[in-house]
C-alpha cells in the first residue's frame, strides 16, 4: 500500500477526532501524521512543503458538520 493510499485510510478512521480538533481547517498529513493544519488551504501546504519537502502530502479539509467530516481533497508530490 502506497503512503498516500495509508494517509487516506488513517485520516477515514479518525473522523470524530478530526472533526473536534480541526473542524474547519486544512491538513497536511504525511505517513499518518499531522505536519501542518490552519484555515488556509494554500499556506498550510507551503509548511508541509517545507516540513517535508520530498514527501507525497494528503491535503484535506474538515467540515464543520458531522455529517462527513473529512472531504478528500488531494495527494501531492
Amino acid at each position: 500500500m502506497e503512503s498516500h493510499d495509508r494517509d487516506f485510510n488513517w485520516l477515514s478512521e479518525h473522523p470524530a477526532e478530526l472533526q473536534r480538533r480541526y473542524a474547519g481547517q486544512w491538513l497536511a498529513v504525511v505517513d499518518g501524521e499531522i505536519v501542518a493544519a490552519g484555515m488556509d488551504g494554500e499556506a498550510v501546504y507551503r509548511r508541509a512543503r517545507r516540513e517535508r519537502p520530498d514527501a507525497e502530502i494528503v491535503i484535506e479539509v474538515v467540515d464543520r458538520e458531522l455529517t462527513n467530516p473529512v472531504y478528500e481533497l488531494a495527494c501531492l508530490a
